[in-house]
C-alpha cells in the first residue's frame, strides 16, 4: 500500500536525505506544487525556493542538492527518461539546474520516489544506497579521489547497484573543480559544478537498485498513453532530424550547420570557421569516420529512446587510448577541438574521454583553455609561471596537457583555471576580462551569437548563465528572422524559454522536442495523469516556472548588468563568415533586453514581482 496519498504518474514521495545527522526522512510529495511546477525542473526550482537561504556559500552544508524526476519519467514515453538536477552554482553563485540521461531518473521513480532532496555535509566520504524502501548512508572512502568509471565500477561491485551516478577526482580535491560534474554512466550533468557541490557534502554517489514496485506510480489513462505512443513513434521516425540525422550522426549535425551558417568560433571566438574548412574532418563526414558500426552501442543510449543519439567511438591516444566510449556531443567537439584551434577528431575523442573521467564539463574546459591559450598569445602571461608547450593553438598535446592540470589543480594555472574564466581574468588581468567569455560566470558554448543575435539575448537571459539548451533559437532565425536583427527576438526567446521550461519539467530530452510538439505533449500529459491540460497551458506553466527561476536568480542579486554579454561580443565585430563585421552592440542587447521584460512581466532591471510565479 502507498504510504502516501498519490497523483496518477507520480510516485508520491520525496526522499530527504540529511548528511549531517544522517537522517532520512520519505516526505509526500506537495501535490500543488507538482500541479504548478510538473516535475523535474519546474518541481526542483519550486522546492529549492522553500529550501535554500539567500546569500550563502554554494560550497557549505547550508547548500541543498535537489534532484527530481518529471510525471513522464518511467512511463515509457520515448525519449523522456532524462532526470534534473537544481542547486547554487560554485561556478556561477546563482541558481543552478542541469539535466541528465541515464538511468537513475528511471530506477528511482519505479523504486518509489519523485525526486531525492540532499541537505548538510557528511563527517566523512559517503554515498547514498537506495533499494526500495531500503535508504543508506554508507562509506565512500575507498572511492574518494578517484576517475569516474573506476567509481561506478567499484561501487556496483561493492553493493550490487545497477545505477551509480558520481563525481571524479576534480570534485574531491581539497578546493575542487568549480565546473565539476556528475556522471550516470557515460552521460553527466555537467554545467555550473554540481559536483563540486557534491563533494562539499563529502557526498561522492548516488547508487539504486533497479528494485520496481509494482504499486510505485498509476497511470492515469492506460489505453490512451499506448495509442498517443503509436502515433508519436510515427512522427519522430518520419522527423528528418529525429528520425535520420540525429540517429546517424548525434547533435554533430550541428557542427555542419553553424559552420554554414558563419556561426562556428575558433580560437576563444577570435575566428570564424566556414565549412570548407572543417569538411571532412570534424564534421559529420568526419564523425562516421570514427563510429565503430559494429559494436553494441546500447551502453551509450538512453533508456526507451528511438532516436538513439549515442554512438560508439575508441580513443586513439591519452591515457584511455583504446577503450570504447561514447562519441563527443557537437559542442565538446566544438570546445575541445574547434575553439581551441584543432580539426581533428581522434583529439576531441580523447580530450572527452580525459574529461569524462575527471569529471569535468567539457564547455567550461575548453573556454578556459582557449581563454588561456589567447593570454599567452597575447603575452599577458608570465613565463616563468606556465608551459609555454601547453599553451599552443592547434596542439592536441598541448589541450590534453591542460586538461590533466586543470583537473587536479596543477600548477599556478591549472589552480586558476579550474575556477572558470571569470575568475582566472580577474587574477590574470591585463584587461584579460575583455576576452574573458562568459555570462554571469558561465563559458559561453558554441555559438557565436553576432551573427545570431536571438542566441546573444538567449545567453543573456538564460536562467543559469551562458546555455544554449534553454532557448535554442537557430534554426528559427535563419528560417523565419533576419538573424542580425533585434527585430522579434524577444518574443521568440520567450517563447522557446518558456516551452523548454515545461519540456525540463516532465522531462522531454532537447533532441525528441524536435518531434514532439505542444500537441503531442497535451496527448501525453492527459494520458499520465487527470491534469486536462490544453494547449494553452503549456506557455501559462512554462512563464511561471521561468519566473521563478529568476527570482531564485535575483534575490542573489542578479539585474540587468548582469544579463549584458561579454565585450568581445558587443565590441569586436566577426571576423568571418557569412555576417562577417557584425557584432551586438550594448544599445542593440538592452533594446532586446527591455522588449523582453517588458513581456515578461518584470521592471527595468529584470526583477519579477512574485505574483506572477
Amino acid at each position: 500500500m502507498k504510504e502516501f496519498f498519490m497523483l496518477y504518474s507520480y510516485a508520491g514521495v520525496i526522499l530527504v536525505v540529511n548528511m549531517t545527522t544522517g537522517e532520512i526522512e520519505k516526505q509526500p510529495l506537495n501535490e500543488q506544487y507538482a500541479r504548478d511546477y510538473v516535475g523535474g525542473r519546474g518541481l526542483g526550482a519550486r522546492y529549492l525556493y522553500d529550501l535554500l537561504k539567500p546569500g550563502i556559500d554554494p560550497l557549505s552544508a547550508d547548500n541543498v542538492i535537489i534532484m527530481m524526476t518529471g510525471p513522464f519519467t518511467g512511463t515509457g514515453i520515448y525519449s523522456c527518461q532524462k532526470y534534473e538536477w537544481v542547486s547554487k552554482s560554485p561556478l556561477t553563485n546563482i541558481y543552478l539546474c542541469s539535466n541528465s540521461g541515464g538511468k537513475l531518473g528511471v530506477n528511482l521513480k519505479r523504486s518509489g520516489y519523485d525526486g531525492i532532496i540532499i541537505k548538510g555535509k557528511a563527517d566523512g566520504p559517503k554515498y547514498i544506497y537506495i533499494d526500495g524502501d531500503n535508504v543508506e548512508i554508507r562509506d565512500a572512502s575507498f572511492v574518494w579521489g578517484k576517475m569516474v568509471s573506476e567509481v561506478q565500477n567499484s561501487i556496483k561491485e561493492k553493493s550490487g547497484a545497477d545505477t551509480v551516478v558520481c563525481t571524479g577526482l576534480s570534485a574531491d580535491l581539497p578546493n575542487p573543480v568549480k565546473f565539476a560534474g556528475v556522471y550516470d554512466g557515460l552521460r553527466c550533468s555537467g554545467r555550473g559544478g554540481l559536483g563540486a557541490v557534491f563533494a562539499s557534502k563529502n557526498l561522492k554517489a548516488i547508487a539504486v537498485n533497479s528494485t520496481e514496485k509494482k504499486d510505485a506510480f498509476q497511470i492515469y489513462d492506460l489505453s490512451g498513453l499506448k495509442e498517443t505512443l503509436h502515433g508519436l513513434i510515427q512522427d519522430m521516425k518520419t522527423n528528418a532530424v529525429t528520425g535520420e540525422q540525429l540517429p546517424k550522426f548525434g547533435s554533430i549535425i550541428w557542427m555542419d550547420t553553424t559552420a554554414e551558417f558563419g556561426i562556428l568560433p575558433s580560437k576563444n571566438y577570435q575566428e570564424i570557421l566556414t565549412y570548407p574548412e572543417i569538411e571532412g574532418k570534424i564534421d559529420t563526414k568526419g564523425f562516421e569516420k570514427e563510429v565503430t558500426k559494429d559494436e553494441e552501442s546500447s551502453f551509450v543510449n538512453c533508456l526507451n529512446c528511438p532516436i538513439k543519439s549515442g554512438h560508439v567511438v575508441t580513443p586513439d591516444r591519452g591515457e584511455w587510448a583504446g577503450k570504447p566510449t561514447k562519441g563527443p556531443e557537437f559542442e565538446t567537439a566544438w570546445s575541445l577541438g574547434a575553439n581551441v584551434g584543432i580539426i581533428d577528431y581522434g583529439h576531441i575523442i580523447a580530450a572527452n574521454k580525459a574529461c569524462n573521467e575527471y569529471g569535468i564539463d567539457t564547455i567550461s574546459v575548453g573556454g578556459v583553455i582557449g581563454f588561456a591559450m589567447e593570454c599567452y598569445q597575447k603575452g599577458l602571461l608570465d613565463k616563468n609561471k606556465v608551459d609555454g608547450n601547453l599553451l599552443r593553438w592547434g596542439s592536441s598535446e598541448a589541450v590534453l596537457g591542460m586538461i590533466k592540470k586543470i583537473g587536479i589543480r596543477e600548477d599556478w594555472l591549472g589552480d586558476i583555471l579550474a575556477d572558470g574564466v571569470r575568475s582566472a581574468s580577474k587574477k590574470i588581468g591585463h584587461e584579460s576580462e575583455k576576452f574573458a567569455l562568459h555570462v554571469k560566470g558561465m563559458e559561453v558554448p558554441a555559438y557565436d551569437p553576432r551573427g545570431v543575435w536571438g542566441m546573444g539575448l538567449t545567453y543573456a537571459t538564460s536562467i543559469r548563465g551562458a546555455c544554449h539548451l534553454k532557448s535554442w533559437t537557430v534554426a528559427s532565425e535563419f528560417q523565419n528572422f533576419d538573424p542580425i536583427s533585434t527585430e522579434g527576438k524577444a518574443g521568440l526567446v520567450k517563447g522557446i524559454q518558456d516551452l523548454r521550461s515545461v519540456l525540463d519539467s516532465l522531462i522531454v530530452c532537447f533532441f525528441a522536442g524536435r518531434a514532439i510538439t505542444k500537441d503531442w505533449i497535451v496527448k501525453l500529459i492527459n494520458s499520465v495523469t487527470d491534469f486536462g491540460w490544453k494547449v494553452e497551458d503549456i506557455d501559462t506553466i512554462g512563464a511561471r516556472i521561468y519566473n521563478l527561476e529568476r527570482l531564485l536568480a535575483t534575490r542573489e542579486g542578479v539585474t540587468m548588468k548582469d544579463d549584458l554579454l561579454p565585450y568581445r561580443i558587443m565590441e569586436e565585430p566577426l571576423t568571418g563568415g557569412q555576417s562577417e563585421g557584425t557584432r551586438i552592440t550594448q544599445e542593440n542587447i538592452e533594446k532586446m533586453l527591455q522588449e523582453y521584460y517588458d513581456m515578461r512581466g518584470w521592471n527595468k532591471e529584470g526583477i519579477p514581482t512574485s505574483d506572477i510565479v
